[in-house]
């Protein structure tokens, strides 16, 4: 909260300093990327009791969901750490729709899960609640950290094809 405040009040003296339409431009996608890194740590921070409390279930079947969330998280930053450290192309459209599927594709998985856990009757309601908050909050984190790097690495058209990306849906 301290880093938006200094960023807010760093763009409001800017707006007494007569800018080009360009740096206008340039300062207005600053603070979108910045706005979406900041929403993903948010994200994060507002499952930790979540987490903890997973942790500390006596139930087999609610504490793996620890190591669960822990290796979800673990392979969609490998799969962006793979983009970053790729010198072979330019990150480029594809490169974030495949991250968007990605994100996806596990939270769907965990999602599935969860529900698979819950007719099983492995889970009772309060744990639910926390899962499922946890599985969300996870993907809602992935996916501002993609739209904050789309909006830093790629041109105004691409970045917006990014956020038009629909949903990869299971079957």
């Amino acid at each position: 909260k301290r880093l938006e405040g200094e960023i807010l009040a760093f763009t409001t003296d800017l707006q007494a300093v007569t800018l080009s339409s360009e740096q206008s431009a340039n300062i207005g996608r600053c603070q979108s990327v910045v706005r979406d890194a900041i929403h993903s740590s948010k994200n994060l921070k507002d499952v930790q009791s979540d987490l903890e409390a997973i942790g500390n279930e006596p139930q087999d079947a609610v504490s793996a969901y620890g190591s669960r969330f822990r290796d979800t998280a673990a392979a969609f930053y490998e799969a962006l750490l793979t983009i970053k450290r790729s010198a072979e192309h330019s990150i480029g459209l594809e490169d974030f729709a495949n991250l968007k599927a990605l994100n996806d594709r596990l939270h769907e998985e965990l999602h599935g899960a969860i529900y698979n856990d819950v007719r099983a009757d492995r889970i009772s309601e309060r744990q639910i609640s926390a899962l499922l908050n946890v599985n969300r909050e996870l993907f809602n984190s992935n996916r501002a950290i993609i739209s904050a790097l789309a909006g830093f690495l790629l041109e105004e058209a691409a970045m917006e094809a990014v956020e038009a990306l629909e949903p990869v849906r299971s079957s």
